[in-house]
């Protein structure tokens, strides 16, 4: 996987077609780069054991669909009020 720019947050499903959210987390937490960019699961899979795998590998959060916009609005809010959610340069210096 290549990044060409590191984001701030990444907003994940974890089903899509060709490899599935876990393996996109998995992925980026082996990238130096991008090991610290804060990662949330958006995604119709509630199940506990589903949750926790998503935890277990590095999520931030995991939101559950559905889910409305002011949720969406203030998960996304916390990460960018937080320290963990740092500039692109200032990541690199961690």
């Amino acid at each position: 996987m290549a990044l060409s720019e590191i984001p701030d947050l990444i907003l994940c499903d974890v089903q899509m077609p060709e490899q599935d959210g876990y393996e996109v987390l998995r992925t980026l937490r082996q990238n130096s780069l991008a090991a610290t960019i804060p990662f949330i699961f958006l995604t119709a899979q509630g199940g506990k054991a589903d949750f926790r795998r998503g935890m277990e590998l590095g999520a931030d959060d995991y939101l559950t669909k559905p889910f409305t916009k002011a949720e969406l609005s203030l998960e996304t809010a916390n990460y960018y009020s937080t320290a963990d959610c740092r500039t692109p340069a200032s990541r690199s210096q961690t």
